[in-house]
């Protein structure tokens, strides 16, 4: 049996491991941090969970390479047929399939792949890595895209973190 300094001890380094224990947990789900973000996207929706805006019909570039509202509406209505047979609404694993008119931010897949999360000093920083547009598309439709949705938080939380936390608890003998 351990003495109260031992014990001491041992809160001690459970405590003081605990942060780490984490963000060491939370980097090695790094490629799932970004999945989970381009899940959010394809289905069209950024970390609230609310619909990515501009929809195509409503978005200013149309207006930007045509004369007239008539001709921006039907230049609308045309990339929104074609982004629907080229990447057609579906539904992600945790998200339901997105409205046709509702931007995806998927064509080539330049823009997915260059999304990138760093774990550190407490944070999870996600944004775009090696990409000339990459700036812009976040202008467009605001650094919300790169949050993580309270569904994407649960999910860490349940299938990454509970995990880990339980196995740290188990090395010093706690349930």
């Amino acid at each position: 049996m351990g003495t109260i300094f031992d014990v001491a001890n041992s809160i001690q380094s459970f405590v003081g491991g605990f942060d780490r224990m984490i963000e060491d947990e939370l980097k090695s789900d790094k490629e799932d941090i970004e999945d989970l973000i381009q899940d959010q996207l394809q289905s069209g929706l950024n970390g609230r969970e609310k619909p990515l805006r501009p929809t195509y019909t409503n978005d200013p570039y149309f207006k930007t390479v045509t004369k007239t509202a008539k001709a921006a509406k039907s230049k609308a209505e045309e990339y929104k047929k074609w982004k629907k047979k080229i990447t057609p609404p579906a539904a992600t694993y945790l998200y339901p399939a997105r409205d046709a008119d509702t931007p995806n931010l998927l064509i080539r897949g330049d823009f997915y792949h260059s999304i990138t999360a760093h774990v550190g000093g407490g944070v999870i920083k996600i944004g775009t890595e090696g990409l000339s547009f990459g700036n812009d598309i976040e202008k467009k439709y605001s650094s919300i895209i790169f949050g993580l949705s309270p569904k994407a938080r649960a999910y860490l939380i349940e299938y990454r973190l509970k995990p880990a936390i339980k196995k740290y608890m188990e090395k010093y003998g706690l349930k």
